[in-house]
């Protein structure tokens, strides 16, 4: 299998004009990407007919939830990671689906 992977920040990457790719993968940072900047460089590097995959993982917290995450907020913040003091903590019902986001995407085949 021919596979090439390039690992780095999507936004300062500069693909070679003639290479296209059959898939653009990324995780959670997808999130972080600006979204002007994220589906239009990786629709000017897929092939027709390649596919964008990016999948997320977002903290909920049930009503009744386990209290770890809660209680290891200080080893978050000492990383520098640590979730802002004014942001609630989501409820499962209260997050949107990623769908609702792709709704002003349009499929450039």
């Amino acid at each position: 299998m021919n596979v090439d992977v390039i690992e780095g920040n999507f936004e300062e990457w500069e693909p070679q004009t003639a290479k296209c790719f059959d898939l653009v993968f990324t995780a959670t940072a997808w999130n972080w990407i600006d979204p002007e900047v994220k589906y239009v460089k990786a629709w000017q590097v897929l092939r027709r007919g390649g596919h964008l995959t990016f999948w997320n993982a977002t903290h909920v917290f049930p009503e009744h939830e386990d209290p770890f995450f809660r209680e290891i907020q200080d080893v978050y913040d000492e990383l520098g990671v640590g979730r802002p003091k004014d942001i609630n903590y989501p409820r499962p019902v209260n997050c949107r689906s990623t769908e609702v986001k792709l709704k002003r995407v349009v499929y450039l085949t």
